[in-house]
């Protein structure tokens, strides 16, 4: 016979498990790996983001195809994640600011910044959560032409290592130094 957790116990492994679908997608988004944001959706799932609206196969293809053109780095916070699990159910709504970082027609680097929130229908199927239904909820955004880098603050840029895209990013060498 298996052991039955106790529900507060189990609510808590639950809203775990979600909120680890939540850091999957962003780590998927700001990596361009594509087959990590897919594996956070069931595969009948839907997403509407506004700028694209259709079944979760159609959204991976339009980030695939659209990210890379738009920013050359995106960085995703997810916060203030609220979830409500009712069985193999769960409502979740999250806070995500989101930094896109892009070249403009004329050539001037910007930054896009936008905070919105995930509004999630999530569902365990077969012991696995995933999400079933997403709305984007754009709450603000703005658009900044970039003054300046780290030479403003006085750091040599060359010393540093930056984020990259799946499978060249530093944590995609260190999962498989642990693996």
């Amino acid at each position: 016979m298996a052991d039955v957790l106790d529900p507060r116990l189990q609510r808590l492994v639950d809203k775990d498990e979600i909120r680890d679908v939540l850091y999957r997608f962003a780590r998927g988004v700001d990596r361009h790996d594509f087959e990590l944001i897919r594996s956070c959706y069931h595969d009948d799932a839907v997403d509407f983001h506004g700028v694209f609206d259709g079944s979760v196969s159609e959204y991976v293809d339009w980030a695939a195809e659209n990210l890379p053109k738009f920013a050359t780095a995106t960085t995703h916070h997810v916060s203030n994640v609220l979830i409500d699990v009712r069985g193999d159910n769960a409502l979740c709504e999250s806070y995500v600011l989101a930094a896109h970082r892009y070249t403009r027609e004329n050539g001037q680097r910007a930054d896009f910044l936008c905070g919105a929130r995930y509004v999630d229908q999530f569902q365990r199927r077969s012991g696995e959560w995933r999400i079933a239904h997403r709305q984007l909820l754009w709450d603000w955004v703005r658009d900044d032409v970039l003054q300046s880098e780290f030479e403003a603050v006085g750091i040599d840029a060359t010393q540093l290592r930056f984020g990259e895209h799946a499978p060249s990013d530093g944590v995609y060498k260190a999962a498989a130094i642990v693996a």
